[in-house]
């Protein structure tokens, strides 16, 4: 049942009917109160164009550039919590779960590190209460499972520097040096990044040119200044890899500290929204699309399993086509946003075995996605599939300073 509306409120549709009225104050007034409207709103405005007028359709795009902002600023504010009385890492375990929705896999944690207590702590982020709880019971964060579950580990942090940036988590390590045949060094970076598990980022983008490092007096020069990264954000055990490579003059000691700053380009799925494909199986050319996103179906094969004692299952083939309406020339490959987030059939008795996407443009993908399953239940089956409404951008500078060790 809807929740009615209070006294005097408009519902939305009657206030996206006011954008086309006569009066531009009507108009105006409309589009202020829809944008103080939750930005769970996003997902129920109607597609770009789609308005009566022209003044109404550019009201609406200013709408929903105001959601998109609010939800980019959200998607990249880290999660604060304030430890506010003496309690075990079990509860505060617990209590990060129930306010944030973080999940911890503590299966290599001993009870005596869970039974440990902490003191008291003032609201700070979460990564630095869990780095703080770490340093005083002697636990590890390890990486995150495929699930998204924060992996925790039974000894203390290991040797590298720990350092956190918005929502991002990172661990560098020292840098480790080779020498070249003209008396330089190569010296390698190497970061694991961790996000936030609720907030996961779809890729991270750095250039070489743009980091920076200094060692006694001297700035380091890249090794590959042209380099210019983009990788999708893998949600591993360790976290996502980060490594650049500079140039040691000779005369630079070994047992130098190294001045670091990494400027990164995350790229986040803010807002997720559902679309859906009945009955897969049939549905050839089939088309759903909300707000900014669009999911089609170019092709479905079923085939059946072979006949005998113990027949193979049933296999279901789809060619689907996902469509980012929003990107800007900028946003060159989306692929991550849609391997962070399989596609999956109503049926639990159905499975995804294989799973392949390929960016085609700009928010362009199509993907090949296999089912197995008893045929009657790839037959029947809709397809549902969780994609982000929209697709923003954060720059973090990720500043260390660490040791340099000889190999």
């Amino acid at each position: 049942m809807a929740t009615p509306l209070p006294a005097g409120e408009k519902s939305l549709s009657q206030q996206l009917d006011e954008l086309s009225a006569p009066q531009s104050r009507v108009r105006l007034h409309a589009a202020e109160q829809i944008m103080t409207r939750e930005t769970q709103t996003l997902a129920h405005l109607p597609a770009a164009g789609t308005l009566p007028t022209p003044g109404a359709n550019d009201l609406l795009e200013r709408i929903r550039l105001n959601f998109e902002q609010r939800r980019a600023d959200d998607v990249a504010r880290p999660h604060r919590i304030a430890v506010e009385k003496r309690m075990s890492v079990s509860s505060l375990f617990t209590q990060i779960s129930n306010q944030c929705g973080w999940k911890f896999d503590t299966t290599r944690l001993n009870e005596s590190v869970l039974g440990r207590q902490i003191e008291s702590v003032p609201e700070m982020s979460v990564w630095k209460v869990l780095s703080h709880a770490s340093q005083t019971a002697q636990f590890a964060v390890r990486g995150m499972s495929p699930s998204g579950d924060l992996i925790l580990i039974d000894r203390p942090e290991a040797s590298g520097t720990v350092v956190t940036k918005g929502i991002v988590r990172s661990t560098i390590m020292p840098a480790r040096t080779r020498r070249l045949g003209d008396g330089r060094r190569l010296l390698t970076v190497t970061a694991d990044l961790l996000a936030e598990p609720s907030k996961l980022p779809v890729r991270v983008q750095w250039h070489d040119s743009d980091s920076k490092a200094i060692a006694g007096q001297a700035q380091l020069k890249p090794w590959t200044p042209d380099a210019r990264r983009n990788l999708p954000w893998i949600n591993r055990d360790g976290g996502t890899p980060l490594t650049i490579r500079f140039v040691l003059p000779a005369d630079i000691e070994s047992e130098a500290v190294l001045d670091l700053s990494l400027p990164v380009t995350l790229t986040y799925g803010a807002g997720q929204v559902e679309l859906s494909i009945p009955r897969i199986a049939e549905s050839d050319g089939a088309f759903d699309r909300v707000g900014h996103v669009a999911l089609k179906v170019q092709d479905a094969q079923l085939r059946e399993g072979s006949s005998g004692q113990s027949p193979e299952p049933a296999r279901l083939r789809v060619e689907a086509a996902v469509r980012f309406l929003n990107c800007s020339a900028e946003l060159e490959s989306h692929t991550g946003a849609v391997t962070n987030a399989a596609p999956r059939l109503s049926k639990s008795s159905t499975q995804l075995v294989e799973y392949r996407a390929v960016g085609t443009g700009v928010g362009r993908f199509d993907a090949t996605l296999i089912f197995e399953g008893p045929i009657e239940a790839l037959r029947t089956s809709d397809l549902e599939w969780s994609l982000p409404q929209t697709l923003v951008e954060e720059q973090i500078t990720i500043e260390a300073k660490i040791p340099i060790a000889e190999k």
